[in-house]
């Protein structure tokens, strides 16, 4: 089974610009419980410097620049991301050691494993906990914030709905599957 992005290290654009990490000649960094790496911005590039080993091999120290690449929004306006040290391929989440995109990598999300009845569920969950639920999916919905608009929650409210008739669905397809794996032939 292919390795999975969530047990590697990630650099992501998106948080570095919210911790306003990429003003040019701002050295900082990012820590994992069995790494980290350090970040100095340039007006076009970022900076990275970690170290890396190969199974068997001895640590050794990397400083490698990753490009930034742009591409232009509907309104007139650019978005930034990394291209990728190996492909040049534009995109938002760096993973490592060495740090390169996802398809250079080989990796695939977890979710990508998951039945179509799972993912519906994790969803669920995931949006309830955004309205300050449990996340228990077989609980009643949240109430409302009262910070959200009730045009927003009645959205939310719709999605929930979709999501249980997928995972419904998804339960059938995969009983169904199941029936005729086990049905005498």
């Amino acid at each position: 089974m292919a390795e999975r992005c969530e047990s590697y290290l990630a650099i992501d654009l998106a948080r570095l610009r919210r911790w306003k990490m990429l003003q040019p000649g701002r050295s900082s960094s990012i820590h994992w419980s069995h790494g980290s790496v350090g970040i100095v911005a340039g007006a076009d590039c970022v900076h990275l410097n970690y170290r890396h080993r190969l199974v068997g091999e001895p640590w050794e120290q990397v400083r490698e620049t990753v490009r930034f690449t742009y591409t232009r929004t509907c309104f007139g306006g650019r978005r930034r991301w990394f291209a990728c040290p190996a492909c040049g391929q534009a995109c938002r989440v760096l993973f490592g050691s060495p740090f390169r995109c996802r398809p250079c990598h080989g990796l695939h999300y977890s979710s990508q494993y998951q039945s179509a009845c799972n993912r519906a569920i994790g969803r669920i969950q995931a949006l309830r906990m955004r309205l300050g639920g449990s996340g228990d999916h077989l609980g009643t919905f949240p109430p409302r914030p009262k910070h959200m608009q009730l045009r927003t929650y009645m959205r939310l409210s719709a999605r929930d709905q979709e999501l249980w008739r997928r995972t419904t669905l998804g339960l059938a397809s995969d009983l169904e599957h199941l029936r005729r794996r086990i049905a005498p032939r």
